[in-house]
């Protein structure tokens, strides 16, 4: 971490409540011990939300098949705030109030159900405005029988780990994250400011920052676990959703997945594992894996700043479930593969969607694909993750590579949705939206 001391002051007492001169009395002894009792409470307790501009209705990890069910899949939004209404557009579930992108967002979907394949964050500069986005549909959708499942992709677990290396530039990818950052500032201040008076918590408003040693302190806060994102929205998305005879996920699901998921009993089935991973993922995101909060900034250098920011990063990837993981989180969850197959977790692994725009090259991939599907029991699997010229089907028309790399971030490729439509009796038809 880069850190610049002059950051980093004493919790002095030009900072702290006033003491009184004289011998306090009884009563003045016990004002004084609220207040510090009060400090030391904000000091070590998550911030939260002063709004609730990120929540995202629950939605159902399965849903089953419905007559006349339409359901719209979209790809890797990449921060591409721009291509995601192209691509909402072209769903039809999607229109503004006025011509102007910045008036009201109206959900004209009905009982449509979009889901959002992961990867919203990173290499682009439209990352909280997009998700400010899908949840807003996802509270409109709601109350007229749809709704908006958003999955984690690879991205969403580098964020919820403290890992930027995809942040869209020093400057542009986090001026919106700096804008959230001042709201912060601001909610932190009052809450402060009604303990130590509102001057001394105007001044103290920005200090919770300092526990994140400059490190992205407003994106990390916002997505880490038992952060300010966690409970109205990570915690409500999906790691896999099977919806009507579709599963869908980020990167793909194996045999391999399913089990470690399963129950311990011979009758666990694929979508027993599927909650399971769900679970995991949420717990993880609602629990907060260090204890290092600290909101008033008090460090005695910037050594012990930097110590326990690096301690707090590694609690989170340490807990990191293998669901979101990469290689060495399955190594150390005593994951093996009985195949000898991609071990990657399912917002990682390319099994089915390496290399684009051709049939996977692995030798296990129809196999897999054939197991999983048949222990869900559906009929495809939706995935994005791996970028393609155009949205296209491999392995007997059962891996369905959705994302086309249509963001600035990933070269401005086609814009297309994935949509699937039932008949009255319930038969499906795939169809892409160009």
């Amino acid at each position: 971490f880069q850190i610049e001391p002059v950051s980093i002051r004493p919790f002095s007492s030009a900072s702290s409540p006033p003491t009184p001169t004289s011998t306090p009395s009884s009563a003045s002894t016990a004002s004084t011990s609220t207040v510090g009792s009060s400090v030391e409470h904000f000091r070590t307790t998550p911030l939260s939300l002063p709004h609730s501009l990120y929540t995202l209705p629950p939605t159902n990890e399965i849903i089953p098949s419905k007559p006349h069910q339409r359901i719209v899949a979209l790809g890797d939004v990449h921060g591409d705030y721009d291509q995601l209404l192209v691509a909402l557009r072209l769903a039809r579930v999607l229109k503004f109030d006025s011509n102007n992108s910045n008036s009201t967002p109206r959900w004209i979907g009905g009982e449509t159900m979009v889901v959002q394949i992961g990867d919203v964050l990173d290499r682009g500069d439209g990352e909280l405005r997009a998700t400010r986005l899908l949840c807003e549909l996802g509270r409109q959708a709601e109350v007229v029988g749809g709704g908006v499942t958003m999955l984690f992709g690879n991205h969403e677990a580098l964020n919820m780990e403290g890992m930027f290396d995809y942040v869209w530039g020093t400057k542009d990818g986090n001026t919106e994250f700096e804008d959230f950052g001042a709201s912060m500032d601001a909610a932190a201040g009052k809450r402060l400011g009604e303990v130590v008076g509102e001057e001394v918590g105007s001044k103290m408003g920005n200090r919770w920052r300092i526990q994140y040693a400059n490190h992205e302190p407003a994106r990390w806060s916002a997505y880490e676990p038992g952060g300010l994102l966690a409970r109205p929205l990570l915690s409500r998305m999906k790691v896999a959703a099977v919806v009507g005879r579709t599963v869908f996920v980020h990167a793909g699901l194996t045999p391999q997945h399913l089990e470690y998921y399963k129950d311990n009993d011979d009758n666990s089935d694929g979508r027993t594992a599927l909650t399971n991973m769900n679970r995991a993922a949420r717990e993880y995101i609602l629990t907060t894996h260090h204890k290092f909060t600290n909101n008033t900034g008090q460090y005695e250098s910037v050594d012990q700043v930097v110590k326990e920011a690096n301690k707090r990063l590694s609690a989170n990837a340490d807990a990191l479930p293998f669901c979101l993981g990469g290689r060495g989180t399955a190594a150390k969850s005593g994951f093996t593969s009985k195949t000898g197959n991609d071990a990657e977790s399912p917002v990682w692994t390319r099994l089915y969607s390496s290399p684009p725009n051709v049939p996977p090259n692995n030798p296990f991939a129809q196999l897999d694909i054939d197991t999983v599907l048949a222990s869900l029991d559906v009929d495809r699997m939706v995935m994005g993750h791996t970028p393609q010229r155009h949205i296209n089907a491999a392995l007997q028309n059962k891996a369905w590579r959705i994302d086309t790399g249509s963001s600035k971030g990933m070269g401005f490729g086609p814009v297309e949705v994935l949509e699937i439509t039932s008949d009255a009796h319930g038969k499906e038809t795939v169809s892409i939206l160009k």
